[in-house]
């Protein structure tokens, strides 16, 4: 990741960046929700390394002055799916307009997570993307 604004592979080595990015953004998903322990929030650097070392996890991120801003996983599995929790208005909105649509609810503590999926055509190889978004 060299050139600023560039949109670049991640690697294990970039996983304690990618964790402060991550517990940044999910502070407003914490209160939201008034759970300070989504797993975001509560994945260990070891944890993280490993996943973004994994066959099936592909991270891309941005860089601005050497500095990570951006980030995404995603994981290759069979449909797209997603959850969020069900105080997260935007993200909802956003998955809804993109055509997520709501399969079910399950309990999380004193709230629900809402899942949502997109099925998603083949692709070569018989795979398609699940995002595992930070």
């Amino acid at each position: 990741m060299d050139e600023p604004g560039t949109l670049a592979a991640l690697t294990p080595r970039d996983a304690g960046e990618v964790m402060t990015l991550q517990r940044a953004a999910f502070v407003t998903e914490a209160q939201a929700h008034r759970d300070l322990h989504l797993p975001p929030l509560t994945q260990t650097l070891a944890d993280l390394h490993a996943e973004l070392g994994e066959q099936l996890c592909h991270g891309w991120g941005i860089r601005e002055a050497g500095r990570l801003v951006a980030c995404v996983r995603a994981h290759l599995s069979g449909d797209t799916a997603e959850l969020t929790g069900q105080h997260s208005h935007a993200n909802l909105q956003l998955y809804r307009r993109h055509g997520y649509r709501q399969t079910h609810t399950t309990q999380a503590g004193a709230y629900l997570l809402v899942h949502l999926a997109k099925a998603r055509p083949r692709r070569p190889g018989g795979f398609s993307s699940r995002l595992g978004c930070s």
